[in-house]
């Protein structure tokens, strides 16, 4: 008699998903969520299409009308280069 107990829960658990699946309210749910997906999808290419154009129209200018983004850094040269290597010991 035990084993058949989760028998009987796992068919009862699955009627009740089948049957909540099927009826509207979750139907509804669903739709609404992927209207708020598909909303945002839209939005974020919206935003991607706007960025591109203005990227198109700063490249399609003539190299003297562009600043640069910022000025180069200065670097320090290594020393490592010039240090001499530590000699190995053998014993």
């Amino acid at each position: 008699m035990l084993p058949l107990l989760p028998f009987v829960a796992g068919l009862v658990t699955g009627a009740t998903a089948l049957k909540l699946w099927r009826s509207n309210s979750s139907r509804l749910k669903l739709d609404k969520a992927q209207d708020s997906l598909r909303q945002a999808t839209v939005s974020s290419l919206e935003a991607i299409e706007q960025s591109s154009a203005s990227m198109r129209q700063r490249l399609s200018q003539p190299a003297a009308e562009l600043k640069p983004a910022r000025k180069p850094v200065a670097r320090k040269r290594s020393t490592k280069a010039t240090t001499q290597p530590k000699e190995k010991v053998v014993a």
